[in-house]
Parts: structure tokens; C-alpha cells; sequence
């Protein structure tokens, strides 16, 4: 009986945090029969600072309304949770690195010598095509 409930609390927790926007990745390998299953939630936000604090804030709403929803009786002072995280929160940060720098760079050059190229082109032919 606990298996069940306790099944039921973590998936509600689970849908919980999917509608605060967490996006939830199981982690490989797979759990295989009665093995934990290793889920990964994440966050988008604007800084790393902003990414943890609302991370942290879906992930303890989520346990607690799962347990509201599954188990209402239960004293709101109680040491259940839906999930226990095994690491601490780590943020990975989307900025440009020297590689992508450099690929722009060259993709914005070769615009403009592209550009510059074709509006040259144009005013030759314009000239060529008033002086005859």
C-alpha cells in the first residue's frame, strides 16, 4: 500500500511542476522492475541566481500540494515528501562561447561582403545601362 501511494504523490508532483513550467527528463539508464527512476527538472530564467530560486520554489509547491491531493488528512507539519532530490540544484548557463563568437563573426563578414558585393553590382549596372 505505501508503494501506491507513494507512486500516486511523486506523479502528482511530477504534473505539478510540469504546469509551473519545470520540463522533466528521466535520466538514463532506464529503471529496470522496482529500481528508482532518476528524473531531471529544469528551468528557464534569466540568470542562473533566478533559474535556482524558482527551481527550488516548483519543486517545494510541488511536494506539498501532492501531498494536499493525495493525502489531505495529513498534518501540515509532516516529514513525507513526494521526491527527494539527490543533488544539489547545479545551473548550466546558455552564453556564447569563444567557438559561436567566432562562427558569427565570420557568418556576419561574409554577409556583408555578400551585400556590399551585390549593391556594387547593382550601381554598375546602372551605370552601364545609362551610358549606352
Amino acid at each position: 500500500m505505501y508503494s501506491t501511494i507513494q507512486n500516486d504523490i511523486f506523479y502528482s508532483a511530477m504534473g505539478i511542476m510540469t504546469a509551473k513550467s519545470v520540463t522533466l527528463t528521466d535520466a538514463p539508464p532506464k529503471s529496470i522492475g522496482n529500481e528508482p527512476v532518476l528524473y531531471i527538472a529544469s528551468i528557464a530564467a534569466g540568470t542562473a541566481a533566478m533559474a535556482t530560486t524558482q527551481l527550488e520554489s516548483a519543486m517545494a509547491t510541488a511536494n506539498s500540494e501532492a501531498i494536499v491531493l493525495n493525502l489531505p488528512a495529513l498534518a501540515a507539519n509532516n516529514t513525507l515528501k513526494a521526491f527527494s532530490t539527490l543533488d544539489e540544484i547545479k545551473t548550466v548557463s546558455t552564453k556564447t562561447t569563444k567557438a559561436t563568437r567566432k562562427f558569427a563573426s565570420l557568418g556576419a563578414l561574409l554577409g556583408f561582403i555578400l551585400g556590399s558585393a551585390f549593391v556594387l553590382g547593382r550601381f554598375l549596372i546602372r551605370q552601364y545601362k545609362q551610358s549606352h
